[in-house]
Formats: C-alpha cells, sequence, structure tokens
C-alpha cells in the first residue's frame, strides 16, 4: 500500500466493491447500502460483506455502539484489494465501541489476509481491573497483510495482541493509533501491545501512554512485567518506528527480537528501551537503533528503583546512532546507556557512535568482559569514560559537559509551551493522546518530537565575530609620503 503526502495510507475501492454503512441512527431492516440506509448493529452490517472481496464496512463518525466490535472472519481479494473498515459522515469524532469487559476486536475463528481496520475506537468501559483480562485488538489466528490505523484502544488489560497462535503472522502493522491506560489489579501481565510469532511486524507513530498499571486503582501497581511495548525474540524483520512511548510501568519497549528501532520519543518509563534476548534467536541479535530521544525516567515502585535509558545486550551485531538520553529528574538508579554481555552471546560488533547522555547521572555502564567488535566514537558521554576493555575500541568520545550543545536543557514542557501554548508534560500528552486523521498535528508525532530534541543537541554554532577594520593599502605615492615624513614605521606597526 502507499501512502498520501500526510503520511496516512492509500484506500482506493475497486470497481466491485460494495460499500455497507453502519449507524446508531439506522435499522437493520435497511439495506446498509447508503448513507440514508444504514443497518443499526455491527453484526448485521458485517453480514453484507462477502467473503474474498474488497468490500467496505463504513462507520458513522461520532456514533456510539454499547458492546464490543466482534469477531472478524473476512478477508479481502488481495494485498492492492483489501476488505476495508473505515468511517463515513462529518465531524472528527471516532465511532466507538463500548465494550464493557468483554475482548474489542477479535480474531480468534480462522486465518485472514488482506484486511484494513481504521479509524474506530474501544473502550473497556466496564472493566475494572479484576473482572477478566479483556484485549482492545486480538490477533491470534494467522493474519497476513492486515493493517490497523487510526484507532484508539482505551482501558483493557492488554491493549492490542499480535500473537500467531494456530501459526505466525506475516506483514502486519500498528500505524497511528493510540493504545492507552491498559493495567490490571491481578497477578496477569498488563501491556500496551504484546507481540509474538510475527514476521515482519511495524508500529509507526503511534502513542503508547500508561500501560501496564493505573495508580488511581488500588492494586493496579507497576511491576517489572507491565510494558508499554512487548516485542518477543522470535519476531522476525520488526520496525518501530516514531511512536511516543511514555510512562509505563516497567519498559517502555522491550525490542527483544532486535530489528528497527528509529526515531522514537521515549518519556518517562523506567527502563525505556532494552534490545536483545537471551532466549530466542539463540540468544543473538541484529539491531538498528537510531535517532531515539530519552527523556527522563521513574521507579518501577517502591522497593524496585530503575532510572534507564538504553540497555542493549545478546547483539550478534548492529548499530547504535545518534540517540540522545536526556534530563533525568527521577529514578534511583540511573543507567543513561548500558551494554551487558553477561547473557546470550554478549555484545559483538556494534557501532556504537553519536550517541548523547545529558544530565541522566551515570556514566556508559559495560556489565561483563564478553565484548568483541565493538566500537565507541564520536559520542557526548557524560562522566569519565569507561577504562581501556578488551573487545571495545574508544574513538574521539567527549564528555557531554564539555560540549556547547544547542539547547540541552529543554524537557517536554518547554516543547509543549512552543506547540501547544500550555507548557506541561500533561498538556502534551493530551495533544497526543488526541490524535487522529482528522485532527493531526505533525508536532505531536513521536518522529517530529525526536528530530526536534535531536537539533537541541547539535554543537552550538557561535555568532560569527566581525573581523576587525583593515586599513586600505596604501598607493606608492602614498608610501613615499610617509617616507619622506619619517611616519612609515608608526604607520605599518601602528603606532
Amino acid at each position: 500500500m502507499t501512502l498520501d503526502a500526510l503520511g496516512w495510507t492509500v484506500l482506493t475501492p475497486s470497481a466491485d466493491t460494495h460499500r455497507v454503512y453502519l449507524s446508531t441512527a439506522g435499522n437493520d431492516a435497511n439495506d446498509g447500502l447508503s448513507e440514508q440506509s444504514p443497518k443499526a448493529t455491527i453484526a448485521a452490517a458485517k453480514a453484507q460483506l462477502r467473503p474474498g472481496f474488497p468490500d467496505w464496512l463504513l462507520i458513522r463518525r461520532g456514533d456510539t455502539f454499547n458492546g464490543p466490535f466482534g469477531e472478524w472472519q473476512l478477508s479481502g481479494r488481495s494485498s492492492s484489494e483489501p476488505v476495508v473498515v473505515t468511517t463515513y459522515g462529518v465531524g472528527s469524532t471516532r465511532p466507538t465501541f463500548r465494550c464493557g469487559a468483554s475482548d474489542g476486536l477479535t480474531v480468534y475463528q480462522g486465518a485472514l489476509h488482506d484486511v484494513v481496520l481504521s479509524g474506530f475506537r474501544l473502550v473497556a468501559d466496564g472493566y475494572n481491573g479484576g473482572n477478566g483480562s479483556p484485549v482492545g485488538i486480538s490477533l491470534l489466528q494467522p493474519c497476513v497483510n492486515v493493517l490497523v490505523e487510526d484507532c484508539a484502544v482505551e482501558g483493557f488489560f492488554t491493549g492490542a495482541r499480535y500473537q500467531g497462535f494456530g501459526g505466525r503472522h506475516a506483514n502486519v502493522a500498528l500505524r497511528r493509533s493510540i493504545i492507552v491506560d491498559s493495567y490490571t489489579t491481578g497477578a496477569g501481565h498488563s501491556q500496551g501491545i504484546f507481540a509474538e510469532n510475527c514476521d515482519g511486524l511495524l508500529l509507526e507513530e503511534n502513542v503508547f501512554d500508561h500501560n501496564g498499571w493505573n495508580e488511581a486503582i488500588a492494586g493496579a501497581v507497576a511491576d517489572i512485567f507491565r510494558h508499554n511495548i512487548y516485542v518477543q525474540g522470535n519476531n522476525t524483520s520488526t520496525v518501530v518506528r516514531g511512536n511516543i512511548i511514555a510512562r509505563a510501568g516497567s519498559h517502555g519497549l522491550q525490542a527483544r527480537a532486535g530489528g528497527e528501532v528509529s526515531n522514537n520519543l521515549f518519556l518517562g518509563n523506567s527502563i525505556n528501551l532494552l534490545v536483545g534476548d537471551d532466549i530466542a534467536n539463540a540468544g543473538a541479535v541484529v539491531c538498528s537503533v537510531l535517532g531515539n530521544v530519552v527523556l527522563d525516567t521513574k521507579d518501577i515502585a517502591p522497593g524496585l528503583p530503575r532510572g534507564w535509558g538504553i540497555q542493549f545486550q545478546c547483539i550478534a551485531s548492529g548499530e547504535a546512532a545518534f540517540n540522545v538520553v536526556a534530563n533525568r529528574t527521577a529514578g534511583g538508579d540511573p543507567v543513561g546507556y548500558q551494554l551487558d554481555s553477561t547473557r546470550g552471546v554478549g555484545i559483538n560488533n556494534l557501532d556504537f557512535h553519536g550517541n548523547v547522555s545529558y544530565r541522566w547521572g551515570s556514566v556508559l555502564s559495560l556489565v561483563g568482559t564478553r565484548f568483541a567488535g565493538v566500537k565507541v566514537r564520536d559520542c557526548a558521554l557524560e562522566g569519565t569514560p569507561p577504562p581501556a576493555m578488551a573487545g571495545i575500541t574508544f574513538a574521539n568520545n567527549r564528555l557531554s559537559s564539555t560540549v556547547d550543545f544547542a539547547n540541552p536543557n529543554q524537557n517536554i514542557g518547554g516543547y509543549d509551551a512552543t506547540a501547544n501554548d500550555i507548557g506541561t508534560l500533561s498538556a502534551f500528552l493530551a495533544r497526543a493522546r488526541a490524535q487522529s486523521k482528522a485532527t493531526w498535528d505533525p508536532r505531536f508525532v513521536g518522529t517530529a518530537v525526536a528530530a526536534h530534541f535531536r537539533a537541541n543537541f547539535s554543537l552550538a554554532v557561535p555568532v560569527p565575530v566581525p573581523p576587525a577594520p583593515v586599513e586600505p593599502l596604501l598607493t606608492p605615492d602614498e608610501v613615499a609620503a610617509l617616507i619622506t615624513t619619517g611616519r612609515v614605521i608608526r604607520r605599518v606597526f601602528g603606532s
């Protein structure tokens, strides 16, 4: 599929596409084939769609349905002619499914292919943390070429589960969606998204905020297993790009499968980013960790101090470049960057360059001695660099306190003040959570915010000092006149 100029997936109906309309103002006795005669229930609307055809289900914006979206069992014709769920009508409010304590949208009954799910909202309005473990979007049976874009999932046990159960998923994506406020009061591992057995997983320009815990609900505590994003090590070709990943119970992102992690903004997670896995892949991953920005951190809970920026383990090869870890205000165990060689194959062939740590309270942490082919170069790292160690070379690194950065002390509140005129973390996240195709503001996208903060840590360009005025060269006649008057020495030397 292609993207338009604003970055949204282009959806084009086919010549034989049937459009089925759904609205709370409709009637199931209607044929559902126009805006004037919509169906009233999701079950009746789905029944009008044809398996294997590029049909479209259109849901009226602003409507609220009492009940979940339910099971989805329709595939499209091909990757260029998918079956599509999208919206119609005026206004900017996504249609909402009030799911109670039930799952929102599920794929439990059979394999699917060539599906686009776009533009609706799922809310677990009857879930209290202890009455079940509902999942917002649950893809279990094998899915191929499935895109979820511009959706919002709020208040479930797990926001999204891309877990190949009866086989592996291939080319599954979550783009420009909002996954927030997952929690539990039980013993389970609540997540924003859990991904397993996926070949070709894309998470792009989403908002993952405050998943795994809820301090306003008794017992919905953070622990070491509750994350914003948990990507298992048995996934392949994983891309996590341009997301806002904030305030998780524990990890912002566990990128256990390695892959590409780029241009994300991490805000106040206890462990913002972990790359690598010591179980799957024989404890060896390949990674490309580029251009991410980590601002602030926190402890997981009393007795579980954290405060970690980016941690690497089990690396077969990879590149970590142009990342920024800056301005920690909390977290009792500060670690800016850590290379942990004690797990899996250790740390091998990692080109660690152009990275910055600033006001985090820790130097680059090297754990263990199992390093080979690691280069740490051209970085601005806080504190005294680690001593020489076998398997690691250091070159052209500087102390961040001696580097003249452009604007290093700005926090997310300062950024929000320039974009939102309010100037707080909560205001910034409120705007990010409100993103949709109808209200899209590129200033509140992880890609753009990360680029802004990387620019803050570019070298400041000094203001040029104008050169002193230079007297014009003397003509031969002037030189002769000066010689005859005895003033040539004084004029040449300025005396």
